[in-house]
């Protein structure tokens, strides 16, 4: 599954639970919907269609709809784990199969474990409308877990500066903007600075600046209700013409193919 259609699936929720095995723990029943288990510590032993699986703390294990399973945990090492099951459906409402391979080491991440906590306390709590936010924060711990099964992208921890960096960056892109000026709000040297921010981030200062801008202005064009000037000059960018090249040169078509107003 690549990236256009992972952002294109649904799901929904049918069973949740923050599971804390007791040392006489077993799992024999068949599995109804598609699930997914984040282990968050101790180990067990797994078996989904005849192939074991040991699992344990930072694995993530996916076990489709109607698979036949068992499972076990060691009464010296207890598993803990999250667990979602449901259906996963593409844009055209078919029921498909959740795209992760049946174990990987993901590793623990506490920004996946802080969502899993929003959702526990979501799930829990069960306020009016609390099934339509769980879906909406499974829907961010899996795009989190679909960049660290297929793109490797590890936690980022991002320095206070750059961190601060960011921030100012997303809110005042539309600004004249430089390494000088940016470098100097965090106190670092311009050339330390950029350096810091192309080995935290992976972007140079002006790669980073260029794809936020080059984002809003898309959104802009998207929605009908701006011509290319308007969302060039709304984007931080000087110079229509300028920001057109750039568009080219970053996304391959023209903006006018998203918008044929100049």
């Amino acid at each position: 599954m690549d990236d256009n259609e992972f952002n294109k699936i649904f799901t929904t929720i049918n069973f949740y639970i923050h599971r804390n095995t007791t040392p006489a723990w077993k799992l024999t029943e068949g599995n109804q919907w598609t699930e997914l288990a984040y282990i968050t510590d101790g180990q067990a032993e797994y078996s989904i269609n005849g192939i074991q699986y040991r699992v344990k703390k930072g694995d993530l294990l996916c076990t489709q709809k109607e698979s036949l399973r068992s499972a076990h945990t060691y009464p010296d090492n207890l598993m803990k784990c999250y667990i979602v099951s449901g259906s996963v459906y593409n844009a055209s409402f078919q029921e498909i199969p959740l795209a992760f391979p049946s174990l990987t080491n993901v590793g623990i991440h506490q920004d996946i474990l802080s969502m899993y906590r929003i959702l526990d306390s979501t799930w829990v709590e069960r306020k009016p409308g609390y099934e339509l936010k769980a879906r909406g924060i499974y829907m961010m711990i899996l795009q989190r877990f679909f960049e660290l099964v297929y793109f490797g992208e590890k936690e980022k921890n991002y320095s206070i500066r750059i961190s601060k960096a960011i921030k100012y960056i997303v809110e005042h892109y539309t600004e004249d903007l430089s390494v000088q000026n940016i470098g100097k709000k965090v106190g670092l040297s311009p050339a330390y600075f950029g350096n810091l921010f192309k080995s935290q981030t992976g972007e140079s200062f002006h790669q980073f600046l260029t794809r936020i801008r080059l984002n809003h202005a898309e959104n802009m064009l998207l929605s009908g209700e701006y011509n290319i000037s308007e969302a060039a000059y709304a984007s931080g960018f000087s110079d229509p013409f300028y920001f057109s090249k750039v568009y080219k040169k970053n996304r391959g078509i023209s903006p006018s193919e998203l918008n044929p107003n100049p």
